[in-house]
């Protein structure tokens, strides 16, 4: 079960109130165009044994790969570390002149597993950073799949 979600599911990230959730709907609406299935966690109902952070963790470990939106303030501290902890694939995306703090910045410098998608904001340039976040992060899968494959000799053994 855990390996079909994977294979469409992608978490979005963001500020999720006002008019910045709309935002985080057209990225949503993008990735859907592509195949994946997005998922918001505000949408979805909670767990009650888990706190909200441990909800965002259990829907990012059953992704294919987290993008994150990362113009404005709204957690983002907290979920880029949970990704890096974790070592899931995120694709930060980034309103050219915005964003939400100078503490996730070099993230993207420091894990090759995470990388900053820059855009203006326009539906074309949010569509052309989405789509090459997308092939990143399809490339970075394969990428682990062949490394993990190569390492694990049980994975490629009959």
């Amino acid at each position: 079960m855990v390996s079909r979600s994977r294979l469409q599911q992608v978490l979005v990230l963001g500020k999720d109130s006002g008019a910045e959730l709309e935002r985080l709907h057209s990225i949503s609406t993008l990735l859907a165009a592509a195949g994946y299935a997005p998922i918001l966690v505000k949408e979805h109902e909670d767990i009650p044994e888990l706190s909200n952070e441990e909800k965002v963790r259990v829907f990012a470990d059953h992704s294919r790969f987290v993008v994150l939106e990362n113009s404005f303030p709204a957690g983002q501290i907290a979920e880029i570390k949970m990704c890096s902890n974790n070592r899931i694939i995120t694709a930060a995306m980034r309103e050219r002149g915005q964003g939400s703090s100078y503490m996730v910045t070099d993230y993207s410098n420091d894990y090759d597993f995470i990388k900053e998608f820059e855009y203006e904001m326009t539906s074309d340039s949010l569509c052309v950073a989405i789509n090459l976040a997308v092939a990143w992060a399809e490339e970075q899968i394969k990428r682990r799949i062949n490394y993990y494959n190569n390492l694990y000799p049980w994975r490629t053994a009959k």
